[in-house]
């Protein structure tokens, strides 16, 4: 007893449990959890983009704000009928441009300017629907201020002042010779407003967008001005040359660099022929355009992006392109004609090459 008592008393120490209560859910229901919260996240942050970006763009010096989807739509809505019209009865087109028509001139004529109309309407349904599109789901989402759609606003508006240039190029001397001869003008009055309202129109919207979304990122050259590396980058980049290559032809041939040259004047020109030129030259920019859009699909192949829906999209346009472009290649005389893409079977043939490619990687890309 007398060691008991000298002994110490002995300390009980009573520890708490942990407030923290430990979910008794299996870890897939967690992890099933934490994605929902993380979807529900990024969906309301998408919805409030666009309002921030409106109350940017209202704010004494904030950003200009882009224009509205809708205009876009609208722009795309236009391209696909007028391409495809122009792809699958491009008769009725001539028919339309030439009201007095065309009697007396060659079938070699007559198959130029259809072919001509056919590949301009090839760029129309394919890469410039395509692209007008995408700018319409980047404005739409607020995620126009990228470079990758500042690019591509800038390509639009190069295209659409081309277009009126082109327009204008021809149809101004026509008229021109016209009033200074007793003969009326074959082709139809409405082309030349036509070409100036819809090229000028269309590089109106989407300057309004390039103003909005230009940074220095996007002045930046594609691909950082560096050889590609990845070979469908590589395969895009040299696509983009072809195109730009079929751009430059009709412009050279109409400034007389090229065999046959178009140096008739326009007061002796035929009606198909002045239609040929006309459609040859309105398909260069469309051509242009192309070429921009497989320098831009170069670039997000190198990034590995081609599975976003935006390349998809473009990867669309442009096998559209191509394949239109084939069958105007393969519907024009032999030689070419003044046709804005001719070459026959062989250029078809690398022409379905080209759309297969761009097909398979709109297909087969992953996101």
């Amino acid at each position: 007893m007398l060691l008991r008592a000298m002994q110490p008393p002995t300390r009980v120490v009573v520890t708490r449990r942990s407030r923290s209560v430990w979910s008794s859910r299996p870890p897939q229901q967690q992890q099933q959890r934490q994605q929902q919260r993380q979807q529900q996240r990024q969906r309301q942050r998408q919805q409030e983009r666009p309002a921030r970006c409106r109350a940017a763009a209202a704010e004494p010096g904030g950003a200009p704000s882009p224009p509205a989807p809708a205009l876009y739509a609208a722009l795309a809505a236009t391209s696909v009928a007028l391409g495809g019209a122009a792809i699958v009865a491009p008769e009725l087109l001539l028919s339309a441009a030439l009201p007095g028509g065309g009697a007396g001139e060659s079938a070699a004529a007559a198959a130029a300017a259809a072919a001509s109309v056919r590949a301009s309407g090839a760029t129309l349904l394919g890469a410039s629907a395509s692209a007008e599109w995408a700018m319409r789901g980047a404005v739409l989402a607020a995620r126009h201020r990228s470079a990758t759609y500042a690019r591509l606003a800038a390509a639009l508006v190069l295209k659409g002042v081309a277009y009126a240039a082109a327009g204008a190029a021809v149809l101004l001397p026509a008229a021109a010779a016209a009033s200074s001869s007793a003969s009326p003008s074959p082709l139809s009055p409405l082309l030349l407003p036509l070409f100036l309202g819809a090229g000028l129109g269309s590089s109106a919207v989407s300057a309004a967008t390039a103003r909005a979304a230009w940074s220095p990122d996007a002045a930046k050259p594609p691909l950082g001005g560096k050889p590609p590396r990845a070979p469908e980058a590589r395969a895009y980049v040299a696509l983009a040359l072809g195109f730009f290559a079929l751009a430059a032809l009709p412009v050279a041939r109409e400034a007389g660099l090229l065999l046959p040259p178009s140096t008739q004047p326009a007061a002796a020109a035929a009606p198909h022929e002045l239609i040929a030129r006309l459609a040859a030259l309105s398909a260069a920019p469309g051509l242009a355009l192309s070429g921009a859009v497989a320098l831009v699909q170069a670039d997000a192949a190198e990034r590995g992006r081609l599975g976003a829906s935006t390349f998809v999209l473009l990867n669309k346009g442009l096998a559209v392109t191509a394949l239109g472009l084939a069958a105007s290649a393969a519907s024009a005389p032999v030689g070419g004609g003044g046709a804005a893409v001719g070459g026959g079977l062989p250029v078809a043939a690398a022409l379905v090459l080209a759309a297969a490619f761009a097909a398979f990687q709109a297909l087969a890309a992953r996101k």
